[in-house]
């Protein structure tokens, strides 16, 4: 017996080793895996960051044939006059893949140039290839730029205040920064926003409108005071009197552009204006030189303007912003997730209860019992080896066979647990490093802005920071469970002596086996207790996650019917199309403003109706009632003479054919992207690609089993594929919600030439206008303005006559 315990006790001093080695395996293996990312990031070859006080040139001759070399700039390689020069360059976004600007020779001079063309022409590239965004395969790029401020076509908005955004960690100057906000159109919004420019923008800037992120990414480039600046596509999502307020301040002959001796690079037309054409360049001059020379490419791209010495930015018209009633929604919702976040969250009795009603009462009672199982196993072994010994003292391996048999079972079945407990193993690390995450998905979101601003110290350093402050809580734990081992261990050991004393001095009245046990379980109660105090700590952490979705569940707004609600429509139905709204009046929460006060309007059947109208106007708002993604607080939308309030809102919502602003794509091929729902063969899919102009590339791509990378593909050409996706949509109704805010006008034809033809005259179709050039299209113009209809006819008797529709389409003209 004695050498039975004492094996036994060996055992179980190397079962918490053996099982802590057990339990790190994964995190080993994830190790491993991490070590060929690592090396393969440490072997790349990347370009390294430009002195702040060299100019650049890269050459694809350099180190390697496609890493990026710099030295001080070389006057005889460009003239004083120029800041970027092009020499045969082949451009391509990385090593791997395929040149997408070719046989580049240009030189940007300084003062204010642009660049126009086509959707996928290559505009954004080449300014990019300026900010050392891309690889050069072949050529070489000469630049002087130093100072450098960069406004990207998708604003780059950090989560904090738009204070922060402006002054970008700069110095903050109170003048110069109230010049700025009322140069980039910011005054009015500052106002109506609340807490003004102290209001958190949130992840994305979802507490902002698509044009405020614009312009407040606008006014950080002018902020920083860079010598250059870059600007891609900033004025397409935002009005005409928000582009002439931005002109008049920066870009007009007393603006501060001219005064100052900026020079801007900008994707739009003044002076100097570069033509590409399929990622070539094909002319460029002065605006006046190229409209001679190529006046069907600048009627294609712009509006007729006046040959003014500085052209207007851009020749758009409204895009719609989002109202001022959702920004303040939002904003305050903001501010509250940063506040709840903050938060230290313990486990409350109330929490609890909560879990363990979430996960029913049966669940619960089998927790308890299993528990209950694995206490009683964990601690019988050294019971049953009891016994055992006592018994074959009696009757020496007599029934030897008997235990070894339950203990080969009981190995065996113990793999099934192991393996289906890995399956369910997580470990919840989320308030240390969500700061650290969001961190890293801005920086890597808004690389180019970064490189351009010569951020990347400050991030570097911000992320170090951040890193630092998530492995706090790591490391105190680790330094606890050190400590607590100790301590344990000291006081095993000091009731290990006591219980071996008094055995000792009263051997008479124990039995041999009594002591084995009690010496056994003394060894291993440090170990137990540890355990316990740290699955208890594990527990408490835990339930901090399902405090938080105990808090979403019960504080976030849902809708108000449900979206499973059963319908009583027909399986055709809209068969017609007829929309009628019956005094509507909608709000984004109801404390606010409604942003549709009594709003009436009928559209027949077949008729194409354009939705009209100033910034915050409520046209974004008509449509999100029209889809039910807002309540309605008063009134009724009526649909092929069916009250909406009456449908399930997955019908309604499948039953409708929408072209968002913002195209959206899921993670997957072009195929699942343009037929999520496997209703259209491949050929109809082709088809409609074909009718847009994308088919082409896709086919060279690889066909409609490539994976769709949103990121490949130009805001203009993610448009163009959501126009395909809803070719193959059957239904009587078609909203277009700003479907043709990022494309130039050539694509705007094509657009709209394929929604008059591809659409039956039969369909009803509603759609936000920004841009007027096919407003002759539309049956019927509907003005909004303050929430309400104020105007609702054919263009033609609208512009006939002195309306406000007539004034808002002049204006237009105008700028």
């Amino acid at each position: 017996m004695a050498q039975a315990f004492t094996s036994l006790s060996l055992i179980s001093l190397l079962t918490s080793p053996l099982l802590t080695f057990c339990q790190a395996l994964p995190s080993i293996v994830q190790t491993l895996a991490c070590f060929g990312r690592i090396q393969e990031y440490v072997f790349d070859k990347l370009t390294p960051s430009p002195d702040p006080e060299l100019s650049m040139t890269t050459s694809a001759e350099g180190v390697s044939r496609e890493a990026m070399e710099l030295q001080e700039y070389d006057q005889s390689t460009a003239s004083d006059l120029h800041l970027v020069s092009f020499n045969n360059a082949d451009i391509s976004w990385s090593p791997e893949t395929q040149v997408v600007l070719n046989d580049l020779n240009l030189n940007i001079p300084e003062g204010i140039t642009t660049l126009i063309g086509p959707v996928g022409s290559g505009k954004s590239t080449i300014l990019e290839s300026i900010l050392g965004q891309t690889t050069l395969k072949r050529g070489s790029l000469n630049s002087k730029m130093t100072k450098v401020a960069y406004c990207g076509q998708t604003p780059w908005i950090i989560d904090g205040t738009i204070q922060q955004n402006i002054t970008g960690g700069t110095e903050f100057e109170n003048s110069w920064y109230r010049f700025v906000i009322s140069a980039c159109g910011l005054e009015a919004d500052m106002k109506a926003i609340p807490k003004g420019d102290m209001c958190r923008t949130g992840s994305k800037g979802v507490s902002l409108s698509s044009g405020q992120k614009q312009r407040v990414s606008l006014a950080r480039a002018v902020y920083s005071k860079n010598r250059v600046l870059v600007l891609d596509d900033v004025f397409s999502r935002l009005d005409s009197k928000t582009i002439s307020v931005i002109s008049s301040h920066l870009f007009s002959r007393e603006g501060y552009i001219k005064t100052t001796g900026r020079s801007v690079i900008l994707a739009t037309h003044t002076h100097n204006i570069i033509v590409l054409d399929d990622g070539r360049i094909v002319d460029q001059g002065p605006y006046a030189e190229i409209l001679s020379r190529r006046p069907d490419t600048i009627a294609r791209s712009f509006m007729p303007v006046q040959n003014t010495p500085i052209a207007s930015p851009v020749k758009e018209c409204l895009t719609g912003e989002k109202a001022d009633e959702f920004q303040v929604l939002i904003s305050s919702d903001v501010d509250s997730i940063h506040s709840d976040a903050t938060t230290q969250k313990r486990g409350a009795w109330s929490v609890y209860m909560y879990y363990y009603r979430s996960a029913g009462f049966v669940p619960v009672i089998l927790l308890v019992f299993f528990s209950g199982i694995e206490a009683f196993g964990s601690n019988f072994a050294t019971i049953w080896l009891q016994w055992w010994m006592e018994a074959n003292e009696q009757q020496p391996n007599k029934e030897l066979g008997k235990y070894l048999g339950v203990y080969a079972f009981l190995f065996g079945l113990s793999f099934l647990g192991v393996v289906a407990g890995c399956c369910q193993v997580r470990v919840v690390d989320i308030e240390a490093k969500a700061p650290l995450y969001a961190h890293f998905i801005e920086t890597i979101q808004g690389l180019s802005t970064i490189h351009a601003f010569k951020w990347e110290s400050r991030f570097r350093d911000q992320g170090q920071s951040y890193l630092n402050e998530s492995q706090k809580p790591f490391y105190m734990l680790f330094c606890i469970h050190i400590w607590l081992q100790l301590v344990l261990n000291m006081i095993v050991g000091a009731i290990t002596v006591i219980i071996v004393a008094t055995m000792t001095s009263m051997r008479d009245r124990f039995a041999a086996g009594s002591i084995g046990v009690a010496l056994n379980m003394v060894l291993t109660l440090n170990q137990s207790l540890a355990q316990m105090i740290r699955s208890w700590t594990m527990l408490e952490t835990s339930i901090g996650a399902v405090s938080r979705v105990r808090d979403f569940v019960t504080g976030t707004p849902s809708e108000l019917r449900s979206l499973t609600t059963p319908s009583r429509v027909e399986p055709e139905w809209p068969s017609h199309g007829a929309i009628e709204f019956a005094g509507v009046t909608v709000s984004y929460n109801p404390t606010s403003t409604p942003v549709l006060q009594n709003l009436s309007l009928k559209i027949r059947a077949g008729e194409k109706v354009a939705i009209c109208g100033p910034s915050g106007s409520g046209k974004t708002s008509l449509i999100l009632a029209l889809l039910q993604l807002i309540d309605i607080q008063q009134g009724r939308i009526i649909v092929d003479d069916v009250d909406l309030s009456t449908v399930s809102r997955n019908t309604l919502r499948a039953r409708l054919n929408t072209v968002p602003s913002d195209p959206f794509f899921m993670p997957g091929t072009l195929r699942f992207n343009l037929d999520p729902h496997r209703n259209a063969t491949d050929e109809s899919i082709e088809s409609a690609l074909k009718k847009v102009g994308l088919w082409k590339r896709i086919s060279n791509e690889g066909g409609l089993d490539t994976e769709l990378s949103a990121s490949d593909w130009s805001i203009g050409e993610r448009q163009l594929l959501t126009l395909a996706r809803a070719l193959n949509v059957r239904s009587s109704i078609l909203i277009l919600d700003e479907a043709t805010s990022s494309v130039d006008w050539k694509t705007e034809s094509i657009m709209q030439d394929v929604i008059d033809t591809e659409f039956a005259s039969s369909q009803t179709i509603i759609s936000i206008l920004h841009r007027f050039r096919h407003i002759d299209r539309f049956d019927r113009v509907a003005l909004l303005q303050g929430g309400k209809i104020v105007e609702y006819d054919s263009p033609q008797v609208l512009l006939a006559r002195n309306s406000e529709f007539r004034k808002l389409y002049m204006s237009l003209q105008e700028h």
